[in-house]
């Protein structure tokens, strides 16, 4: 096959691009499970090989996620830790409880050879300054040779290679997809300036890959889905990690809407487990020509979780808990005839509570959080729900004003659809339903490795 241009092509992308890449390092050991870089909890830590080892604020692990919990505090199983940054003699670029790295924005390349698929990690990458308390301090330090903004880097278990360039958020992505040869990436929040985009860069798989500048539509942050005030959450609600849902061409079967072969990103916002806000589901459509988000959607959103409350010893989230979806996966092969599964999981529970408190309740163990979801398909956006342009204000939810609901006696924006304007008939609901459970962790992302077909029985672990 040809090596990609310099330009994107007109043709329709496919979930695979041409060839691997070529800032080199070592593919993804692949089962078929989804995969997570993390920095784990206190308690998962301890489950971890060496565990009870102090953690560093910028220590983090790949791990991959199992249906059923293998130890009684964890349903991860470790893979190896994130290696970090070094220099051109190969020292360390980190000081120990002075400066390291944050590391957000997982996900994984796929590229076809013959009957296999060659899986590669990214992530984005910033340096920080310590406060006197451990707390990371942002933005990183003006240092020689040290980008106050995030770079792009791929890894394996020894090296971690970052291309000289930076992304172009402001604060470390929180959310990334990648798709052919594009890596997407976004400040989940979009809560200022220029994080309210989502960002590209273009030919990853060249050493000379296409940091995107692009802007062409920035989110409403005054949607429920990013809305913090009506969440109660403080400054940080929004789309934590999206995924890919790639359509055949000519197909119309995924994303229902009036475009045929559809390149989307997906993600669960914020919510609260019952009262508030009205959940709400993000979905971005992809130009075929420019591999650029082109418009977006936040549709209304149902959580169905009647097999989690029937799992022998799962909590029941109370009304008012809260949860960001900081992980997201496609999961998927080259067979064209292998529908796309979709899954999210939940970062948190019992957020009300203190760390001490969950510690000493011990709700830091899988089956107190709420879990992982998958996505019902197909979902469907009628055209009158796309956004596009940077008129952000002109941007609304496809919902109605009863499922804005006023809280607290403010009159909060909702921008949803006045009446008269969208016919109640024509609103979708998108549904997510429960799957399994999950560890809790508050700094994480999704991804999946790419099979030729479907890939055979996961291998015992010992």
């Amino acid at each position: 096959t040809e090596t990609p241009t310099e330009t994107p092509t007109t043709a329709t992308p496919t979930d695979t691009p041409t060839v691997a890449p070529t800032i080199y390092v070592e593919p993804l050991p692949c089962v078929d499970r989804p995969l997570q870089v993390l920095k784990p909890s206190q308690t998962l830590l301890a489950s971890l090989p060496g565990g009870g080892v102090a953690q560093n604020d910028h220590t983090y692990y790949l791990v991959d996620f199992f249906d059923d919990k293998i130890t009684n505090t964890s349903n991860f199983r470790f893979i190896f830790e994130i290696p970090e940054l070094v220099d051109e003699n190969g020292d360390s670029t980190t000081l120990a409880g002075e400066s390291g790295q944050q590391v957000n924005g997982f996900a994984v390349h796929h590229a076809a050879t013959g009957n296999d698929v060659v899986n590669t990690a990214y992530l984005a990458v910033q340096y920080v300054n310590f406060n006197p308390d451990g707390t990371p301090n942002w933005p990183a330090p003006n240092q020689v040779n040290k980008p106050s903004k995030a770079q792009l880097c791929s890894f394996d278990q020894a090296d971690l290679k970052c291309w000289g360039k930076t992304l172009l958020t402001t604060e470390l992505p929180t959310a990334a997809s990648i798709i052919a040869d594009t890596y997407f990436y976004a400040v989940g929040s979009f809560k200022a300036g220029a994080d309210r985009f989502v960002m590209a860069v273009h030919q990853i798989e060249t050493q000379n890959a296409d940091f995107s500048e692009a802007k062409n539509v920035r989110m409403n942050q005054n949607m429920y889905c990013f809305y913090r005030n009506s969440l109660g959450v403080g400054n940080e609600a929004g789309v934590f990690d999206f995924t890919s849902l790639v359509e055949q061409p000519g197909k119309n079967d995924y994303v229902v809407d009036n475009v045929d072969g559809g390149i989307y990103l997906v993600g669960v916002c914020t919510m609260r487990w019952k009262v508030g806000a009205t959940p709400t589901f993000w979905v971005a459509n992809v130009d075929s020509n420019t591999m650029e988000v082109q418009k977006y959607a936040v549709l209304k959103n149902q959580i169905k979780g009647r097999s989690r409350r029937e799992a022998a010893g799962y909590s029941t989230p109370r009304n008012v808990d809260m949860s960001h979806f900081g992980a997201a996966y496609t999961v998927n092969t080259l067979q064209p005839e292998k529908v796309p599964e979709v899954f999210f999981s939940a970062n948190s529970n019992y957020a009300g509570l203190s760390e001490a408190e969950k510690e000493a309740n011990d709700y830091n163990k899988p089956e107190y959080q709420w879990g992982q979801f998958k996505l019902k398909l197909p979902i469907s956006v009628p055209d009158v729900c796309w956004n596009e342009g940077r008129k952000e204000k002109n941007h609304k939810s496809c919902i109605l004003e009863e499922d804005c609901p006023v809280e607290q006696g403010v009159d909060e924006p909702c921008y949803h659809f006045k009446d008269g304007d969208l016919d109640p008939n024509d609103v979708p609901t998108v549904t997510i339903g429960w799957q399994g459970s999950s560890d809790q962790t508050n700094f994480n992302d999704g991804a999946h490795c790419l099979f030729d077909s479907e890939p055979t029985a996961n291998p015992t672990v010992i």
